[in-house]
């Protein structure tokens, strides 16, 4: 019982000589780079790299190693999951009646959508502004049918990259799993998206609500511009909404199923600096041009937290910030920042 219960046995440990950040020594490294990549331990490669302190000579082949192996699904996997929070899909009750096309076998590829489009990103090293804006899906005949494209693939149940050539289309914003999980089941939810949105997408996330605040269904019968209007007028409601609605409205434009509405509705939004956006077109555009160094921060701020396995201080945060510039101008490519987390005092040192 004393093993099993032992700090050594649960958690991977770092000795330390003292409270100052120290480098890691390369069995440390091994073992945080395989749990990091395969969430496996290290294998004998490694191992005897290790061995012969020769890890981080060669640091970036073994990185290129361990992502080309199958055991880093398990990575994209859990990464991707997390940061998505694609849990929420997983036990949102879908009305059955009102969007029958999104049944139980559709449910578990759309859910392997976010995480394949990942790991296209990964093998081609694509840059960070496919998250928000790519002429692409990766998907397999039952996803690209779910978006009416079924009879552009015979990919069977194989994941595969797929032109779309659709604006509603392309990127981790379009994808149903996220979508459909950010709603009730029955009603989009914009105040669910917007706030997943500044956490996730672009790391701005809104404020705590106070406590007692009521919900926003609870308020009255009137439409959804004027349910949010009214909430914000709620005393202590309008700073945090302020960073919540303006990101989550031009998502109406997709219903509680993560698909494209057939109707036209109003998704036009007004954004805190002023900027108005007539609909997800415009949301999407202007963040691709605007706004994809803030997309590309995000990434590396949640990538860094995963591979940590912990959070972030403030000061490495701010030192994300400052110096991922250095990817600009190749286009923040998600290969490129992995690597660079990876040789980072965030990752190298306890």
């Amino acid at each position: 019982m004393v093993v099993l219960t032992s700090p050594q046995f649960l958690y991977i440990t770092e000795t330390s000589q003292g409270p100052q950040a120290e480098p890691l020594d390369e069995w440390e490294l091994a073992s945080k780079l395989s749990y990091f990549l395969w969430n496996a331990p290290p294998d004998a490669e490694l191992l005897g790299l290790a061995q012969e302190v020769q890890l981080r000579a060669g640091l970036n082949h073994q990185i290129d190693r361990l992502l080309a192996d199958r055991r880093s699904e398990s990575f994209a996997d859990h990464f991707v999951s997390e940061w998505l929070s694609l849990d929420k899909f997983d036990v949102v009750e879908i009305d059955a009646k009102r969007y029958p096309h999104l049944t139980r076998d559709a449910r578990k590829h759309l859910r392997r959508e976010p995480i394949e489009f990942f790991r296209h990103m990964i093998k081609s090293n694509a840059p960070a502004i496919d998250l928000v804006q790519s002429d692409y899906l990766v998907a397999n005949e039952v996803v690209a049918s779910y978006y009416g494209l079924g009879d552009q693939t015979e990919s069977g149940f194989e994941f595969k990259p797929l032109v779309h050539r659709r604006p509603s289309l392309g990127g981790v914003l379009t994808q149903a799993a996220p979508l459909a999980g950010l709603s009730d089941g029955r009603e989009a939810n914009p105040v669910k998206r917007g706030a997943w949105f500044a956490r996730r997408i672009i790391a701005e996330p809104p404020e705590d609500p106070p406590p007692n605040v009521p919900k926003l269904e609870d308020l009255t019968e009137l439409s959804l511009r004027e349910k949010l209007q009214r909430h914000r007028d709620v005393r202590g409601c309008a700073q945090c909404h302020s960073g919540i609605d303006p990101w989550g409205l031009p998502f109406e434009q997709y219903d509680a199923s993560g698909r494209i509405r057939a109707d036209r509705v109003d998704s036009a939004t007004k954004l805190a600096n002023g900027r108005e956006l007539e609909d997800f077109h415009a949301f999407r555009t202007y963040l691709a041009q605007e706004r994809v160094d803030q997309v590309a921060f995000s990434f590396a701020k949640h990538l860094a937290i995963y591979a940590c396995g912990r959070g972030l201080t403030y000061n490495e945060t701010l030192w994300i910030r400052e110096n991922l510039v250095q990817h600009k101008e190749s286009g923040y490519r998600t290969v490129d920042i992995l690597r660079w987390i990876i040789h980072s005092d965030l990752f190298d040192k306890k």
